[in-house]
């Protein structure tokens, strides 16, 4: 199991992540539920801010030929039919602190001037 992987089963319910995909967008939000989780395969829900690109995002792996797959993600907005693959995980940062938001605050944000 990779060090992405072993931090993201350690995140809690209502802990706030940035996950740094391989084209480069960040995608924040706190954990909502994991749906799945053993030794086979993994997923976790996100919750995102209000206003952002996506209301809520998928994190999920797989063991396939005893190797896990790449961690990628996929994002859905409400009243779309789909959900739309965003890419793969190349970081996963726990946060430490997150600025005050409401209990129906949800989105992604893609990284902009000094955030980039």
């Amino acid at each position: 199991m990779n060090s992405q992987l072993t931090t993201l089963r350690e995140l809690e319910q209502g802990q706030f992540v940035r996950l740094t995909l391989d084209n480069g967008a960040d995608i924040e939000g706190r954990a909502a539920q994991s749906g799945e989780s053993n030794d086979e395969c993994f997923r976790l829900e996100l919750s995102t801010d209000r206003g952002e690109s996506y209301d809520r995002c998928q994190v999920r792996t797989r063991v396939i030929d005893g190797a896990w797959t790449p961690i990628t993600v996929r994002g859905y907005r409400s009243g779309d039919d789909d959900w739309v693959e965003l890419g793969a995980v190349a970081n996963v940062a726990p946060l430490e602190r997150r600025r005050q938001m409401g209990p129906d605050d949800t989105g992604t944000r893609p990284r902009t001037g000094s955030d980039a």
